[in-house]
């Protein structure tokens, strides 16, 4: 991972050379209470995997 513009570039390969780019965020969720929330998106070989962990 390397640093650049308060982002995280995310990099992920699997065993099969396929990689994946993409970066991690701080946002804040859809709720009422736009609880502040660490996401990351990732897209390669055709695919997208993300996730979000509430950080408050």
């Amino acid at each position: 991972m390397n640093q650049k513009n308060n982002k995280i570039i995310l990099t992920i390969k699997d065993n099969n050379g396929h990689q994946c780019l993409g970066e991690f965020r701080l946002q804040q969720d859809e709720s009422k209470n736009h609880n502040r929330v660490l996401t990351f998106a990732a897209l390669g070989n055709n695919e997208v995997i993300w996730g979000e962990k509430n950080i408050n």
